[in-house]
Formats: C-alpha cells, sequence, structure tokens
C-alpha cells in the first residue's frame, strides 16, 4: 500500500475487520426453537424413520431384555408393537408405507444383511445384499446403502448393485425429495452424489466433524449434526453452502434426523444414556 498514511491503513483495515464480523455473524444464524419429546421411555433406541402418511414411526429398539429388533410406534395410541425376530437397525419406509426396508447384524460372521418387511411384520424377505443404514427412494424404485465404506443403489430385490462413491468414508445416505441425488456424509462433512451420473458436489467442509445429513421437503437446504460449537447439535445449510442457522443448542447429544413436511425435523437425542425421539421447529 504504497503512499498510504498509517492513520488511513489503520481505518481501512478496522473496516475490514468488521465487514469479517458481521459476515460471519450473517452465516450463522441461531433458530429460536424449543425441541419437544415425541417419546418419553427408557428404551435404548438406535435409529428410527417415520411413515410417510406422519402416523407410525418405525424404530430400532431394545425392549424389557429383548434383542435390539424392530417396532412400529403407533402415534396415535402410543403403543409400541415389534415386528421381527431378528437384529434389526435402521429402517427406511417405502413411500407408499407399506413396507420397510432395514439392516440386520449376525454378530457370528460380523456382516451385515438387508432385509424387507411388510409394516404389520409379515413377509420378511432376505434382498439377500450386504450393507448398512439403508434408504427408500421417493420414487420407490431404488433403495440405496452404506458397503464397504462408499455409497451405493440397488433395485428393491438387491439386483443390479451399484457404487456412487470410490474413495473416502462415506455414510450415512439419505435421498432428495425428486430421487435425483442423495446427500451423504463424507469423510467428516457433507456431499451430494447425482444418482443418474455418479457425480459429487462438495456442499460443506469444516474442520469439525458432520454428520446424518437430511434434505428439506423442499430439497433447498440440508439438515445435519455437527460438533462445531462445541455440542453435537443440528445445523442446517442451503445448497450452496451458505446461511448456515443452528437449530438445536444444548449439551444433549442429536442424531438420525428426518425433516418432515410439517416443517419440523425429527430426531434421535440421547441425554445421559437415554435415548428417546424429539423434533424441533425449523419455520
Amino acid at each position: 500500500m504504497r503512499g498510504l498514511s498509517f492513520f488511513a491503513f489503520f481505518i481501512l483495515f478496522l473496516g475490514i475487520l468488521s465487514s469479517s464480523f458481521l459476515f460471519s455473524q450473517e452465516k450463522e444464524k441461531v433458530l429460536a426453537s424449543s425441541p419437544q419429546p415425541v417419546t418419553q421411555d427408557i428404551y435404548p433406541k438406535s435409529s428410527f424413520s417415520i411413515s410417510p402418511d406422519g402416523n407410525k414411526i418405525a424404530l430400532s429398539m431394545i425392549k424389557e431384555g429383548e434383542e435390539e429388533s424392530l417396532y412400529i410406534l403407533d402415534l396415535r395410541t402410543k403403543e409400541y408393537r415389534r415386528i421381527t425376530n431378528i437384529p434389526a437397525e435402521h429402517p427406511s419406509w417405502s413411500p407408499e408405507g407399506r413396507r420397510i426396508v432395514f439392516s440386520s447384524f449376525n454378530i457370528e460372521n460380523f456382516s451385515s444383511r438387508i432385509y424387507i418387511v411388510n409394516a404389520d411384520g409379515t413377509g420378511l424377505k432376505d434382498t439377500p445384499q450386504e450393507g448398512y443404514r439403508p434408504a427408500w427412494s421417493p420414487l420407490g424404485n431404488l433403495i440405496a446403502l452404506m458397503l464397504q465404506h462408499n455409497i451405493w443403489t440397488m433395485n428393491v430385490d438387491g439386483s443390479n448393485l451399484k457404487f456412487l462413491t470410490m474413495e473416502g468414508y462415506n455414510d450415512y445416505p439419505s435421498w432428495s425429495p425428486d430421487g435425483k441425488k442423495l446427500v451423504f456424509s463424507s469423510d467428516g462433512n457433507i456431499a451430494t452424489v447425482s444418482v443418474k451420473t455418479g457425480f459429487i458436489t462438495d456442499i460443506f467442509k469444516e474442520k469439525a466433524w458432520c454428520g446424518y445429513p437430511v434434505f428439506s421437503p423442499d430439497g433447498e437446504k440440508i439438515a445435519f449434526v455437527s460438533n462445531r460449537g462445541g455440542e453435537y447439535d443440528i445445523w442446517s445449510v442451503n445448497l450452496a453452502g451458505n446461511n448456515l442457522t443452528r437449530i438445536t443448542q444444548d449439551t444433549a447429544r442429536e442424531s438420525f434426523l428426518q425433516w418432515r413436511p410439517d416443517g419440523y425435523i425429527y430426531y434421535l437425542r440421547e441425554e445421559n444414556r437415554i435415548y428417546n425421539i424429539w423434533k424441533v421447529k425449523t419455520e
């Protein structure tokens, strides 16, 4: 800055510092909303999925000394019903709400397979594809899954397995509302991949860990869990990677999000070793 006086340079520096502070404040908004419990019991839960009509929750749960199995919670009656007799994790409803896909871990051979069961507990079927964390496409034709640290898709019957990612540790696939993309956690950051082309777009990168990403119902935003603020809270960001908003701010640990058309994000909340489903308004 040749010819610029020290005083002028100091004023310019303060202006840059001030604008940077305002910009960072604008990028990190805080949503003032109070989370509400959906379940309030002592049964350990590891994952869940809300039915398309919003009346039921499929959840992986341990109840009264039983092994981790798939249960259906009727939100109108508040009653649980067990629908599998095998270990069950990461349920995901079919778009019409009649079937549920889930993964089942076999401790004897240390592998996990993808199963499908009717919502009433009948018709249990081995696909028989290995994998974790299946997610049923909103179009009904594909199931996304995590296998060998990468994101794949397959037909509902387990055929036509295709990889979408090849490098790094990629997990927690979740569909866009139009079924054209998947959002996922990539080495602790957030990215999307086109199901048709396999083109990957980085959405949000930072030093803090990010996971459990899900699309908003309109497909314009992504919610995720991050410890960027010191605790594992819920955040949202738009597809350009900005307009960052903090949705929860507490000492509880959040995971397994689902953003519903009613404007609520439902999530698993762990505090003092108690696991329950909560929801928080995003609008």
